[in-house]
């Protein structure tokens, strides 16, 4: 049996449709390739629910890397013969009950995208196996295509992000290079359609990009070194410019909270168990950057960065999958479909995980203090809403930071649509910045996984002058006020982004977006940092 092609894909992918069509949706999406092909995605389903969290996987983004698709449509057609009281055959004799499954399908919105790289797909299958990029012409009349996997909006400019010279980072801004990564974030098609669909359907929370050949299962980042500890240390703080892309040194290593971190290493170990569990394969597991090599301007590390690059987007748990431990794209497929279900049944174990998980809307997201005079306080509210279908336990509430402190009850269950005020009151113990985290644990009712959430505070005391502390803050606004301001910064954005150039520009219309994201709670100055 050889591998699907591209146009096998599609026309699977349609009769899905018509076999399944009170289960199985199919989405046009709307970037077509540059040799003019149409992508599809399916949308899966099970039940009338109506509220429920999305998981997108995505496959074939590189053009060699066909098993990636067939592994996605196996598991499409697998899930949608599904029925309760049945078996979930994988073959080989091997099969496990399909009521977990089938349960976690009605607690779901499924979207499969399985041929992200149709024309680079067809290329590397009719013309030459290796090719990797899409088929997009690039400034250099003589190259042709853009690795579609360096072309999401995150540290795309590996230049002006990266230490000098960017020599560890596995990107390229030469044409001829394979990991060419374009002209501008998203100048791609092929990204621009995965970017709708996390766009289009924000219940989406779990992201996983299929690739080959290395047998690894990895978690957000690709720059450099994770830690815990220093929030201010991420990416999207142009004082660390330059410095990232090293590992093991301490001058930058990317920030992700506690809890992220535990229940992404939480994912990839389960993950890991199923897919162990069919004949044995183990892959190695860790981060991007310290478990694979160094990137930049990935869809994994896109789709997580998503919710702190805009705070008002929803979190998106966003893994990366490198199927198989040979040493080849195109194992023999006797191999591949081994591969296809050892990977099906660790993403399975990802769905019936990603069932359990409470859906919380929280706001705001990052709470601003301002500069508060020793001796003084000052109290903000953080507001959580319950969006999921099932009631929800809000635990193990923790503040963390010198000079912060909780009010007000704090564990509590919230019923569906329900809220719950937390209060944090700052009152400085010195002078100079106090960062800080409100962190806590939401879990439904017998639910074997809990989300862990995070919400950031920034405030601090200080005499001394513009700069060396946090700006004083500007007065919160009305809704109506809001708007005003709103359409005033859009304005000067695109003043600023037509006519300015340099640091001066930038700083200026971070300041404009900041003051747009934060125009209800009041805002500082984003290019003053703590």
């Amino acid at each position: 049996m050889p591998y699907l092609n591209v146009q096998e894909t599609n026309s699977l992918m349609e009769l899905l449709t018509l076999q399944f069509p009170l289960r199985c949706e199919r989405i046009t999406l709307p970037n077509e390739s540059f040799e003019g092909r149409t992508s599809f995605a399916l949308r899966i389903r099970v039940g009338p629910l109506q509220r429920r969290p999305g998981v997108l996987l995505i496959g074939s983004v590189h053009g060699n890397e066909w098993g990636s698709t067939d592994i996605l449509m196996f598991l499409a057609e697998k899930l949608l013969e599904t029925e309760p009281g049945l078996s979930f055959d994988f073959g080989a004799g091997i099969s496990i009950s399909a009521d977990p499954v089938f349960e976690a399908l009605a607690k779901l919105d499924l979207f499969i995208f399985p041929v992200v790289n149709p024309d680079g797909k067809r290329y590397s299958q009719t013309e030459d196996e290796g090719w990797r990029k899409n088929r997009a012409p690039t400034p250099d009349p003589e190259q042709i295509g853009v690795d579609v996997n360096r072309n999401f909006d995150w540290l795309w400019d590996f230049r002006r992000h990266y230490r000098d010279p960017p020599s560890g980072v596995a990107v390229s801004d030469d044409p001829s290079g394979i990991t060419y990564h374009g002209t501008a974030p998203f100048s791609e098609a092929e990204s621009r359609n995965v970017r709708f669909l996390l766009t289009e359907f924000p219940h989406i929370r779990f992201f996983v990009d299929v690739h080959c050949f290395s047998g690894l299962l990895m978690l957000p980042w690709g720059d450099d070194d994770a830690q815990t500890n220093d929030f201010k240390m991420n990416f999207t703080n142009p004082e660390y410019d330059g410095l990232r892309g090293d590992l093991g040194d301490t001058a930058y290593r990317e920030y992700m909270s506690p809890g992220d971190l535990d229940i992404h290493q939480t994912l990839v170990s389960r993950m890991g168990n199923g897919l162990t569990a069919f004949r044995g394969s183990v892959y190695e597991e860790g981060p991007i950057g310290e478990t694979m090599y160094l990137v930049s301007g990935t869809s994994t590390d896109y789709a997580f960065s998503r919710h702190l690059a805009q705070r008002r987007r929803n979190k998106i748990h966003s893994f990366l999958i490198e199927w198989g431990l040979g040493d080849t794209f195109h194992p023999p497929f006797s191999e591949m479909q081994q591969i296809i279900r050892e990977v099906s049944a660790g993403l399975i174990e990802l769905l019936t995980a990603a069932a359990d998980m409470p859906l919380l809307e929280k706001g705001p997201d990052l709470v601003l203090f301002g500069n508060v005079p020793l001796g003084q306080s000052r109290v903000r509210q953080i507001v959580v809403r319950n969006v999921s279908n099932r009631p929800v336990r809000l635990s193990t509430v923790t503040v963390a930071g010198a000079g912060y402190q909780l009010g007000g009850v704090l564990d509590t269950d919230l019923a569906v649509d329900d809220t719950a005020t937390m209060t944090v009151i700052l009152q400085p113990q010195q002078e100079g910045s106090a960062p800080g985290a409100l962190r806590f644990r939401a879990r439904h009712d017998n639910g074997n996984i809990a989300d862990r959430v995070e919400v950031q505070l920034q405030g601090g005391s200080c005499t001394a002058g513009k700069g060396e502390c946090l700006a004083p803050l500007v007065a919160a606004h009305s809704a109506t006020a809001c708007a005003l301001i709103r359409a005033q910064c859009a304005l000067l954005i695109a003043f600023y982004s037509l006519f300015g150039s340099g640091e001066r520009a930038r700083c200026a219309i971070a300041k404009l977006r900041f003051r747009m994201e934060h125009c209800r709670e009041g805002n500082g100055d984003p290019c003053i940092r703590l």
